[in-house]
């Protein structure tokens, strides 16, 4: 008849219910069969390294294999050796790679030696690098006939966009830019006026082209902006005999390039000389890439009393000079003359003889 001991049930239930939930959590972290399941007592190998594990022929638990001796992965024997080497330096040594080359140069080129070894070539950049070559950043670098590092001859960027001028302007150079290729035409001169008063009698003489230049320029090398002149062409001369035209103006890419007018023809005596081409001028912040001096103008053809035709104004860089008919008349050909080309000398001295071509610069932007 003693009272119910109720304070030691409880704690009993309680370490009961410990007990339970420790024991669930534990088995929940376990593998483990469907509650459908038949299988039961399954036993598994102790762990071997290296080994895996695989089902048993009578499905009574699982056991340690080797992948390679089941036949189940091919693998060589060489490997073999590999694979159970400890560490990478190991490894290389089974495999016969070189690691460090010993004594080798910072800088310096590796190279093969006959057994396929890696060894220093004792040969920096330096070797094989002229140091008057200037490359061009991101170019591709080829090997000449002495082993020299050069550029090959492609300029390389993309071409981003063209600028034209006709008349004197200013170029800003555009974010991005990589180099620029100039090419700068100066003005044709204008031509003479020939002799009919008195023999021999001849023809006027005809002006000179203008300079021609193409140049390239590294971005770097550009300022911000550069001024550009247009070289104008030179008038043709009109109103008596043996007068001579006007030289064409230069034209110029900053100071980095200008490319001279043409001058007029000779007109002492009886007018027989055709006025010289411009000369170029290249600074050193530009490579030139073609350069030349314009073309003269043609000399008249003298006679003793028959009238002859003014003779043509140089050929300029995009096409040639206009020439005059002969004779006293004063019908002419009065086409414009090509862009930087010489005008021609007059036939009649009644004529006015022709305008030069005024010059032009373009612009190529690279990026």
């Amino acid at each position: 008849n003693d009272p119910f001991p109720a304070e030691t049930h409880e704690r009993a239930l309680d370490l009961l219910t410990q007990q339970v939930l420790a024991l669930k959590e534990k088995l929940g972290r376990l593998l483990g069969f469907s509650e459908k399941s038949t299988y039961k007592d399954i036993t598994v190998d102790d762990p071997v390294a290296g080994r895996f594990l695989r089902w048993k022929s009578d499905l009574s638990g699982l056991e340690n294999i080797d992948i390679a001796q089941q036949g189940l992965l091919s693998v060589s024997d060489y490997m073999k050796t590999v694979l159970d080497d400890q560490d990478a330096a190991t490894a290389r040594g089974t495999l016969g790679a070189a690691g460090k080359v010993s004594g080798a140069t910072s800088g310096n080129f590796a190279s093969l030696d006959a057994n396929g070894d890696l060894l220093d070539s004792g040969k920096a950049s330096s070797d094989f690098l002229a140091s008057s070559e200037k490359g061009t950043a991101n170019g591709v670098a080829t090997l000449d006939a002495s082993a020299q590092l050069v550029e090959p001859h492609s300029l390389g960027g993309v071409l981003g966009s063209i600028k034209r001028f006709t008349a004197n302007g200013t170029w800003t150079k555009p974010a991005g830019l990589r180099f620029v290729v100039v090419v700068c035409v100066g003005g044709g001169a204008g031509g003479g006026t020939g002799r009919n008063s008195t023999t021999p009698i001849a023809g006027g003489p005809g002006g000179g082209a203008g300079g021609v230049a193409i140049v390239k320029i590294d971005s770097a090398d550009l300022n911000s902006s550069e001024t550009v002149v247009v070289g104008t062409g030179g008038a043709g001369a009109s109103g008596g005999e043996l007068l001579a035209g006007s030289a064409g103006g230069d034209s110029s890419f900053g100071s980095h390039v200008t490319s001279g007018g043409g001058q007029p023809g000779a007109v002492a005596g009886s007018g027989d000389r055709g006025g010289a081409g411009g000369t170029v001028t290249v600074a050193a912040t530009a490579q030139p890439l073609y350069t030349a001096q314009g073309c003269a103008g043609g000399s008249p053809v003298k006679s003793g009393s028959v009238g002859q035709s003014g003779a043509l104004g140089g050929a300029g860089y995009m096409g040639a000079g206009v020439g005059r008919p002969g004779g006293y008349s004063a019908a002419a050909d009065d086409s414009a003359p090509s862009t930087g080309a010489g005008g021609s000398g007059s036939g009649s001295v009644t004529d006015t003889a022709g305008s030069g071509g005024s010059g032009i610069v373009i612009v190529y932007e690279y990026f």
